[in-house]
């Protein structure tokens, strides 16, 4: 008898934690794929996949935004060689959403499938960390950069098909942070020096360089400076101020207070919204601001309507939330 009433209790048990393992996967959708530190977040053109990646974890994930479904999950581990950093950084989509590039902290670029995670191909390419990367409208090439140390930097452009080097343009290249495709013909550098030079994608060689002196220092003096996605707007920390400048015309559109030494600012895609960290959104058009308190930290949209947040990029899921309301819309 006492036997009996041993195996109910024990059955009792395990039915009781199965309830709790669905509640919680009903619950937190998200939290199957990331549950430590995450390196990288980025948006499909489209709004409706997000890809995650986690150092800690080794894998690189796809979801369904609305579903809040993980499609795919890769092991990344392959990517490390000895005992040096190798998290994914950065990450860019092909304008159909079919192929993702990535680039870590040991210099290496990889292309995947979007549609399994297959890996397509994986290059040794750059001698330092990667800091930005684009991809042309027709998915023919793309450009990479890196950090080499003491600002300065590589840059080179590569074949998208087979990750084959077509030109390096590294030469006199310092602290490049930021690159972007204006169309099939020509791409843009950007750099900390408040400097932006437009490229020719198809001779490989600089047609204009701009100097935009974003705290009013000349430009030889290095600054704390992130751009927008098309880097036609930049936010530089000047002091105990954020300074937010229009780069076809130089015009400062914004001046902050901020802390100096603060986390790196985000602009969305159409440059209307601005996030700053610490949980505040600056409605660039209009001068909103709005604080949020569920997050430190995320990444919006494309339109800045919808930001995938994480908490000091400590990953206990991924939440969406409405930027215009503050309403979590999934977990």
């Amino acid at each position: 008898m006492i036997q009996v009433h041993k195996i109910f209790l024990s059955v009792l048990v395990l039915l009781a934690s199965s309830t709790v393992c669905m509640t919680q996967t009903h619950k937190y959708p998200f939290q199957r794929g990331d549950g430590d530190l995450l390196s990288e977040l980025s948006w499909s053109p489209r709004n409706d996949l997000i890809l995650t990646s986690s150092g800690d974890a080794n894998g690189l994930s796809l979801w369904e935004v609305n579903s809040g479904k993980l499609l795919w999950k890769t092991d990344i581990g392959f990517l490390q060689d000895e005992l040096e950093l190798y998290s994914i950084r950065h990450s860019a989509w092909t304008t159909d959403q079919r192929l993702i590039l990535t680039g870590t902290d040991n210099g290496k670029l990889q292309l995947w499938d979007t549609r399994n995670g297959k890996l397509i191909w994986n290059i040794e390419a750059h001698a330092g960390s990667v800091t930005a990367i684009a991809i042309s409208p027709d998915s023919r090439i793309f450009v990479s950069s890196a950090d080499l140390g003491n600002w300065k930097s590589e840059l080179k452009v590569w074949s998208l098909a087979d990750g084959g080097l077509l030109r390096d343009l590294s030469p006199n290249q310092k602290d490049v942070s930021a690159v972007r495709f204006i169309d099939a013909n020509r791409f843009q550098s950007g750099n900390g020096f408040g400097q932006v030079t437009t490229w020719s994608a198809s001779v490989f060689r600089a047609i204009a360089t701009k100097h935009l002196s974003p705290c009013g220092t000349g430009v030889d003096v290095r600054t704390a400076t992130v751009y927008s996605p098309d880097l036609t707007l930049l936010g530089a920390q000047c002091g105990t101020k954020l300074v937010v400048k229009e780069a076809r015309t130089n015009k400062i559109l914004r001046t902050l207070a901020r802390e100096e030494n603060s986390r790196p600012v985000s602009f969305s895609s159409d440059n209307t919204v601005l996030l700053l960290p610490d949980s505040e959104i600056l409605h660039i058009p209009t001068t909103t601001r709005r604080e949020f308190r569920q997050f430190d930290d995320g990444v919006l949209n494309r339109d800045g309507s919808l930001i995938a947040a994480f908490p000091s990029y400590r990953a206990d899921g991924v939440q969406i939330f409405d930027t215009r309301t503050g309403e979590r819309r999934q977990w």
